[in-house]
């Protein structure tokens, strides 16, 4: 210190340019150099050039080196920043108004710098990091939204069947009291030899015998039912072997009962003596006197037949027709032949004349009747109708399937025969006098036949 403050000739010019050095050196170490404790001493050391620190704090040094020049000391490289301490600094001095002593910072933990790893997330996962100097750790832990989206339970995950969550076991035999792999399970077989159900296994009563001539029982009675007879083969519902045929029922149409038109029946519209090329009223009809005779109707016998033209048919084979009564029947009507044909009258004279103004009344008692011979015929087959009246005045009219015919009486007495054309199906024929209400039916069957089946 005396060397430096050492003065020579130039005297006051070397005392101002040493003060003034000194305050620059003094502003330097206030604001750069370091700052060091009074009196330290240590070997000459390389200059450490301080480092900025933040505001409110200043640099300083843990270990100095090296001797007084130049107003400090320099400083080695343990240094840092602590809070600003008041000292008054003049020249190369700081001079404490208290203790300026620097405090030495905490000393870092041991395990300051190793890896270290945060917390982990709602997944497991951690960040990694190091250890600060104060001991904490600077790893941070994953956000929950990088965890990984787990996949969907399935019932299979838990060997289940379903839909999760609704899972299920799957169904075994013995949950039902059988055995077997499900769902080919079974009952086990009954052990006291019943066929089952099991497991109520019920043991049946003792079957009977069996009767040993095919009777159904009961045993041991064994009754025999009679034999069965043979069924009738022709349709016939019995009794077997007469198996007789019931013929079917004969339903009578309007025509069969000597009326016209579908049920319900009606008579037929009463004649016209014009109808019939006579005059008077209905049935009082009688010829003109002053007309020519009209030609005779042929008639079957012109043809070597027998019947009522037109219905004609062969006479009976061996048969002579006895056709005497022609000369006795008035003309327009006829009789019988004996053949089982009939004959037309030819008788126009006398009784059978009718004079003007009407026949006289002179019968009394009318009474007509009709017969059919044969009254049962085969389909197809003819049957002769014979008209028998006396006590009549006035004419008779004759009517059924294919007959209409006028009857005049001759004397009082009505004779006439009629062969019917061919019959099919059942005929009623009546015969209705104008007087005195004479009026008979007669009805022609069929004979049924059958077919044998």
């Amino acid at each position: 210190m005396k060397n430096l403050l050492h003065t020579s000739s130039y005297g006051p010019i070397a005392v101002y340019v040493l003060a003034a050095a000194i305050f620059a050196i003094g502003l330097f170490s206030d604001t750069v150099l370091p700052k060091v404790a009074v009196g330290q001493v240590g070997e000459i050391c390389p200059f450490a050039v301080p480092f900025p620190c933040p505001p409110g704090q200043e640099y300083f040094c843990v270990d100095v080196c090296g001797t007084w020049f130049g107003g400090a000391y320099e400083c080695s490289n343990s240094q840092g920043c602590i809070d600003k301490i008041t000292c008054e600094s003049f020249g190369f001095f700081t001079l404490p108004s208290g203790d300026c002593s620097p405090t030495p910072p905490p000393s870092c933990v041991s395990t300051s710098g190793n890896s270290c790893s945060s917390g982990a997330n709602a997944c497991g996962m951690r960040g990694s990091g190091t250890i600060d100097c104060d001991g904490n750790c600077d790893a941070v832990t994953p956000d929950g939204g990088l965890c990984p989206v787990p996949p969907t339970p399935t019932c299979a995950d838990s060997g289940q069947l379903g839909t999760y969550p609704a899972c299920y076991d799957a169904p075994t035999c013995a949950d039902y009291g059988q055995l077997g792999t499900y769902p080919a399970c079974y009952y086990p077989p009954c052990s006291n030899g019943s066929p089952g159900p099991y497991p109520e296994c019920p043991v049946g009563p003792t079957e009977p015998p069996v009767c040993p001539n095919g009777s159904p029982g009961p045993y041991p009675s064994c009754p025999v039912d009679p034999p069965v007879p043979p069924e009738c083969t022709n349709g016939s519902p019995g009794p077997y072997p007469t198996c007789p045929i019931v013929p079917p029922p004969v339903v009578d149409t309007c025509e069969d009962l000597g009326f016209i038109g579908p049920p319900p029946c009606h008579a037929p519209p009463t004649p016209t003596c014009a109808d019939l090329g006579l005059l008077g009223t209905y049935p009082f009809c009688y010829p003109d006197p002053g007309l020519p005779p009209e030609p005779p109707e042929p008639t079957c016998e012109d043809f070597g037949q027998i019947g009522t033209y037109p219905a004609c048919s062969d006479p009976v084979p061996g048969c002579v027709p006895d056709l005497s009564c022609k000369a006795n029947t008035c003309a327009g009507d006829t009789c019988a032949d004996g053949c089982g044909g009939t004959a037309s009258g030819t008788k126009t004279i006398d009784e059978c004349e009718v004079p003007s103004g009407g026949p006289p009344m002179s019968c009394t008692g009318p009474t007509v009747t009709i017969k059919a011979s044969p009254s049962r015929v085969q389909v197809g087959g003819t049957s002769t109708i014979t008209i028998t009246g006396s006590g009549l005045n006035l004419g008779c009219t004759v009517t059924g399937p294919g007959v209409s015919q006028i009857l005049v009486p001759n004397s009082c007495n009505l004779s006439a025969t009629i062969t019917t054309p061919t019959i099919t199906k059942q005929s009623v024929y009546t015969v209705l006098c104008a007087e005195g209400g004479a009026t008979e039916t007669i009805i022609v069957n069929l004979i049924p036949k059958f077919t044998p089946f």
